[in-house]
């Protein structure tokens, strides 16, 4: 109920700047329910908000350097390259700016061992690992 009330604000408070101003209210909601979770979870699964925005900041960073790579290519090839040929094209700049970023903020120390730690989970899924189910007495 507060996401919708939250949403129905910030999106009614930037309706009348157009698709933008939409936009922004959105990111605006966007960080007042990331605030808002990180208290609950601080609280009441005792989960430090420090260690969530550490986890989260590699991804981000790593999502903003290929949103500006990939605009950047976009703009260069609009007008020059028809619509599916330029989506077929930017699609792979994208993941690959992604993951050269993802690896290179780790290589540098940006966040060192978080591809390292990323793989082996995702490999730990995929074996079977993770929580196991509590066997309940009969």
């Amino acid at each position: 109920l507060f996401q919708l009330v939250v949403t129905v604000v910030f999106v009614l408070a930037g309706a009348p700047f157009g698709t933008i101003g939409v936009m922004f209210g959105f990111i605006a909601r966007g960080v007042v329910v990331a605030t808002y979770n990180l208290i609950i979870l601080s609280r009441e699964a005792k989960i430090e908000p420090w260690a969530v925005v550490g986890t989260v900041i590699p991804p981000a960073v790593a999502a903003a350097v290929m949103v500006g790579l990939v605009e950047i290519a976009k703009f260069q090839l609009v007008g020059h390259v028809p619509a599916i040929p330029l989506l077929l094209i930017l699609i792979p700049v994208g993941a690959a700016t992604y993951g050269v970023a993802l690896f290179g903020g780790d290589l540098v120390g940006l966040w060192r061992g978080y591809v390292r730690d990323a793989a082996a989970s995702l490999a730990n899924a995929f074996n079977g690992g993770g929580p196991k189910p509590k066997e309940v007495p009969a």
